[in-house]
């Protein structure tokens, strides 16, 4: 995957906000405050790590070579990969982006869980 497909996908989920919270060399996208996903990128390779289910984080460690526990995380609720891992397609990376994004939204106060809820809804059936 490009590094700047990624940055595209990441910056068009509603509410996404990039920050620089431990200086410039971590990019940490956030919706309302909660970190979603965290880039290495002036890592050569980039990598990045994102939120997971800790049950499904196991099973994907197993089926994909280079996913690892989260680098510098919880290691039972965050996977890390390199952005060159030619073992991982596109879709999937962005399944998986999708998923933290919504693990982290499932964090949010009731209030705001469902105004971004109702957000991504009205942008999926505008799309359709």
């Amino acid at each position: 995957m490009e590094f700047d497909e990624l940055k595209r996908y990441l910056f068009n989920l509603p509410e996404s906000r990039l920050e620089f919270p431990s200086g410039t060399d971590t990019m940490v996208y956030k919706i309302l405050g909660k970190g979603f996903a965290f880039i290495s990128w002036q890592s050569d390779p980039i990598f990045v790590s994102l939120k997971c289910d800790p049950i499904v984080a196991k099973q994907l460690r197993k089926q994909y070579p280079g996913l690892v526990p989260g680098y510098h995380m919880n290691r039972t609720h965050w996977n890390t990969f390199f952005m060159d891992n030619e073992h991982i397609p596109d879709e999937i990376i962005f399944q998986w982006v999708y998923d933290s994004y919504q693990l982290a939204i499932n964090e949010l106060p009731g209030i705001l869980r469902k105004r971004i809820l109702k957000k991504i809804t009205n942008l999926n059936e505008n799309k359709s």
